[in-house]
């Protein structure tokens, strides 16, 4: 019997089990099927794989159906970033463009703004 070519790792290698993968273009692929409004990023397919990697059913395993809801739930946090980063950005320039009191002034605006101010006595 030869040495075998390819080691899986933890004693695992060609003659005694399989490897099945999955790579970033079978989440692009999907991405494009799903016709989403956004273009991941290997990056971005790198954390679905992760993500797909970590909390699959093992009952199930992997399949084009994990990688949907992993996408899915990628861009649904994605979007609720931009979200929260554009709301934020929004109440910071109020709070900036408003005369305000000092006690008023919220640390986003102090550290958006560079602004200091000295304690009313």
């Amino acid at each position: 019997m030869s040495k075998p070519e390819h080691n899986y790792g933890y004693g695992f290698n060609e003659t005694n089990s399989i490897r099945i993968v999955w790579c970033i273009d079978d989440v692009k692929d999907m991405s494009k099927n799903m016709e989403l409004p956004i273009k991941l990023t290997d990056d971005d397919c790198m954390d679905i794989l992760s993500t797909v990697d970590r909390q699959h059913d093992a009952s199930i395993g992997v399949n084009w159906n994990t990688i949907q809801w992993a996408i899915e739930n990628h861009v649904q946090e994605d979007h609720w970033d931009t979200a929260a980063k554009t709301m934020r950005s929004q109440m910071v320039s109020d709070c900036c463009n408003a005369k305000i009191k000092y006690q008023d002034i919220c640390s986003s605006c102090l550290e958006h703004c560079d602004i200091t101010y000295e304690e009313e006595e």
